[in-house]
């Protein structure tokens, strides 16, 4: 028998679909996904289920009410307007049963149970990804749910475990939730669940909604996408003023002020001249006049410059490989994690691998060379002169950005070769470089979260946990990075608290806590 609960709502690739999900305490091979979530704990009092889509402005991080904030690897949409339960009194031969029907075949990108005890306490749950759902044919699956603890920061790194932080809605809509799931190489793979009507729960009015994944958001430091102005700041080990990017702060409060130009979470370094633009109404538009002018042959701003020739058809003339090398900016023993490149036109970030050139093409960075360059390419056609602008990212070992502008120059003509390269300034007072020799803002062994990484990106590839990079690639304690089941520990007290020796369960050596 069915019982007459059944929610409709708005499916997925932004088609209007009926997807209804039904209760179910028996069924004899219905249409689509009969789920029986096994219940052998008697301390079990509920079940609730939650089904989601992928979110299209996933978070990059999330605080959970009671915890600080912390990173997310993968976010998801629930559409359903309320929780969707079976009780202890409806639970039948063991199981508590759903139905999930379609009305064409429908894949789930994340289907989730949860049991509560009968304090409401989250004892198990299950979490399965890619889940299909037959509008004409039948499914059936019995799901067994894994232990499940409480989000505590204190505790860890841990192995094989799955943790949960839920907090409710306050209309009642399918709670937040953030869960944790640790591997057996002691690494945690973080995904949120949040309801489509309010992202984090809050009960926030839209209009003071400005860190939609973040409850009740206070003094929240802008990130690179909201960038929208410069603001001078000394960076830590410096004596002088540094021109840096920064946004609004976010204050959820309406009570509160908010700082107009907060510097952003990751410290963006830029010329010091382009601190003209501090407190005008469109520093954007400000500082993109500047760029035109300080990158010409007397240059006030260090910048990237390509020049690339194109035949009468506007492709590229010569095919050899192009190269920019950023390590005239940064000291003897600095590198650089990463370069990067955007559109003069566009918001000052974010950042990617390609600048726009005129109505076809592009430059591309690919490619990253350590200890700090990448490959170039030229795609699409141009028909000569064109020179475009944009912003080059540098971004440092230390956790700092330098941001200089680019100029590519699409000259017609073959006898010279295409070139890149970055041109110093000949401004005698350029700061800018003092970020190079800054404190890290971050540990060397930080996850890199823009590239889903539980330590840092290194060389095109994801570091573990507590490792660091170097200009041979990843490393633990100075040595190789660690394999296998073996975590990169804390063996010894360090400046910046990386881990030192690779240890773990059998047939590793143990580690030293």
């Amino acid at each position: 028998m069915r019982t007459s609960r059944t929610i409709q709502r708005i499916a997925y690739d932004r088609q209007v679909r009926a997807l209804g999900l039904l209760v179910v305490v028996a069924a004899c091979n219905p249409p689509g996904l009969t789920l029986e979530v096994v219940v052998d704990d008697p301390a079990m009092a509920k079940v609730e289920l939650f089904a989601g889509r992928d979110c299209g402005e996933c978070p990059r991080a999330t605080a959970p009410p009671g915890l600080q904030t912390m990173p997310v690897d993968a976010g998801y949409i629930v559409d359903d307007p309320e929780p969707f339960t079976v009780t202890k009194n409806e639970f039948s031969n063991g199981v508590a049963g759903f139905r999930i029907e379609a009305d064409q075949d429908e894949t789930l990108a994340v289907l989730v149970a949860l049991a509560y005890d009968a304090q409401g306490q989250i004892r198990w749950s299950w979490t399965g990804h890619g889940v299909q759902i037959p509008d004409g044919d039948s499914a059936h699956w019995r799901i067994q749910m894994s232990p499940t603890k409480p989000i505590d920061m204190n505790v860890g790194p841990l192995t094989n475990i799955e943790r949960i932080a839920e907090w409710p809605h306050p209309k009642g809509h399918p709670s937040c939730l953030l869960l944790e799931h640790w591997d057996d190489s002691s690494h945690a793979r973080r995904e949120m669940l949040s309801p489509a009507d309010d992202f984090d729960c809050d009960g926030v009015d839209p209009t003071f909604e400005c860190e939609p994944f973040i409850p009740n958001a206070m003094g929240v430091a802008p990130s690179i996408e909201s960038a929208n102005c410069v603001t001078p700041v000394m960076p830590s080990g410096s004596s002088l003023y540094v021109c840096m990017l920064g946004g609004p702060q976010c204050n959820e409060t309406p009570t509160m002020a908010n700082d107009t130009c907060a510097e952003l979470d990751t410290p963006y370094c830029t010329p010091i001249s382009t601190c003209q633009c501090q407190n005008l109404p469109d520093a954007q538009a400000c500082i993109r006049t500047l760029v035109v002018g300080a990158t010409s042959d007397q240059p006030t701003m260090p910048f990237m410059k390509c020049t690339i020739g194109v035949d009468q058809a506007g492709n590229r003339c010569d095919s050899e490989k192009l190269l920019i090398d950023a390590s005239p900016f940064l000291g003897i023993a600095q590198g650089c994690k990463d370069l990067r490149i955007g559109d003069a036109t566009t918001p000052i970030g974010p950042f990617a691998n390609a600048l726009h050139i005129g109505d076809g093409a592009k430059l591309r960075l690919d490619n990253f060379i350590m200890p700090c360059a990448a490959e170039v390419s030229f795609e699409g056609t141009q028909i000569a002169p064109h020179v475009e602008y944009g912003f080059f990212d540098v971004a440092l070992d230390n956790g700092y950005h330098l941001l200089t502008p680019a100029k590519v120059d699409v000259h017609l003509g073959c006898n010279l070769p295409s070139i890149c390269g970055v041109v110093m300034s000949n401004n005698t007072n350029e700061s800018m470089f003092q970020c190079v020799g800054a404190m890290s803002v971050t540990p060397a062994c930080a996850p890199d979260q823009a590239h889903g990484c539980n330590g840092p990106y290194c060389n095109g590839v994801c570091c573990g946990y507590n490792e660091r990079c170097t200009a041979n690639g990843c490393s633990c304690g100075g040595g190789a990075g660690c394999t296998g089941t073996n975590t990169c520990a804390v063996g010894a007290a360090n400046e910046d608290n990386c881990g030192s020796i690779c240890c773990g369960p059998p047939p590793g050596p143990a580690c030293p806590f």
